[in-house]
């Protein structure tokens, strides 16, 4: 599959930036902030599809060095929180790219989906359970050096803009076929608010 195969709104939910190499190990600094929901359940073949497409991207990317994910959890509530779908991210980690994921940094989670993260944890096998820090962010500069932070964090980084390759369709125009009127019309409800926030 190409980046022309999945709609741009997966790249825009997905929130994903590639900050380059870490001094200290060379591990690939990846930065997400997804605003993905299980309103999204329609579609959840193609999203399973599409993570397990960037994941197989940063593992080529990050090569035998691995990468260190920085979660940004502000978007994550109880009402929107998927666990199947981190169950399948985890599988697919765990079962295809087992060298990949070095650490996961969580961070501006809140205090009310403290025990779903563990229950997610509880699903991770016991090597992929201890990479996860689950910290504030005031803690940030003791896993990634400042110039990765960004400046309303405390570091030095202004904002790059997202991965959007320029080839993508809309949803609408690779998924329309398969979608109803009533669908299509709560999913533009859906992402508008999801963009405007």
């Amino acid at each position: 599959m190409q980046d022309k195969d999945f709609p741009r709104e997966f790249f825009l939910i997905n929130n994903l930036e590639i900050l380059g190499r870490d001094p200290d190990d060379n591990t690939l600094i990846v930065w997400t902030c997804s605003r993905y929901t299980k309103e999204f359940a329609d579609l959840k073949f193609f999203i399973k599809q599409f993570a397990h497409y960037e994941m197989n991207r940063l593992d080529s990317i990050a090569g035998r060095f691995g990468c260190k994910l920085i979660t940004d959890a502000q978007h994550s509530t109880l009402l929107n929180i998927d666990i199947e779908m981190n169950q399948y991210s985890n599988w697919i980690l765990e079962t295809h790219f087992p060298g990949f994921l070095r650490q996961n940094i969580l961070f501006n989670l809140s205090s009310l989906l403290g025990p779903i993260v563990k229950l997610i944890l509880n699903f991770m096998d016991e090597n992929t359970r201890q990479m996860v820090r689950i910290i504030h962010r005031r803690q940030l500069s003791n896993f990634i050096d400042k110039r990765f932070i960004p400046k309303e964090l405390g570091g030095e980084r202004t904002r790059n803009s997202i991965r959007l390759p320029e080839e993508c369709r809309s949803y609408k125009e690779i998924l329309g076929e398969r979608l109803s009127s009533e669908q299509i019309s709560r999913y533009d409800a859906l992402l508008q608010k999801i963009f405007s926030k």
